[in-house]
């Protein structure tokens, strides 16, 4: 057993890094609960325990270098697919697509191929998607975030109100200053009284 971590603690860990998902895990650690509201409240206080979250980060990193996939591999990944170039696998010739010799194909682009099959009209070259390689790739990037969107766009409507309220306060103290200069003091001392 996991040092410090009782028999259901443990179990949650192992079902939690099958798929990463707490509410699934703690149902399989703790059967007798039954409600999947209770499981998800539960299943996301377990993950904030200390020894439960040191010994998921443990078996993670420990995972991740025997099967040498990191988050660096699968961006590369995703990247080689969401902009690979078509036209390095067939290309138009005469009104007909060509499918280019596999060992023609750079390594990088091969990557895009999900399967070549030969169908009822020729042969079928099949791309993994695009569109959801970009699509996961913004993600991680935080490019579709709506609420840090709105959070930044609060902050610069909140910076531009700020912006304005101190240039209105530059310009009276500027009219103050015009208004002032050339009067004598005892002009001055009456119009502050």
């Amino acid at each position: 057993m996991a040092a410090g971590l009782t028999e259901k603690q443990r179990r949650f860990c192992e079902e939690y890094l099958i798929d990463l998902n707490a509410t699934r895990a703690y149902l399989a650690a703790y059967p007798a609960v039954k409600k999947e509201s209770t499981a998800a409240q539960a299943g996301s206080r377990m993950l904030r325990n200390v020894k439960v979250a040191e010994h998921i980060r443990e078996r993670m990193e420990d995972r991740q270098k025997r099967t040498e996939i990191t988050q660096d591999r699968v961006l590369r990944e995703l990247a080689a697919i969401a902009f690979a170039d078509v036209t390095d696998i067939v290309s138009y010739n005469g009104g007909r697509v060509v499918i280019k010799p596999t060992e023609d194909v750079p390594r990088e682009t091969r990557k895009i191929i999900a399967g070549i099959k030969e169908g009822q009209y020729g042969t079928e070259v099949k791309t993994y998607d695009r569109i959801r390689a970009l699509e996961l790739l913004g993600k991680h990037l935080g490019m579709f975030d709506q609420k840090k969107d709105d959070l930044d766009r609060k902050e610069q409507e909140a910076r531009i109100a700020k912006l304005q309220r101190e240039a209105q306060r530059d310009d009276e103290t500027k009219e103050i200053s015009v208004s002032i200069m050339g009067m004598g003091v005892d002009e001055i001392a009456e119009i502050l009284q």
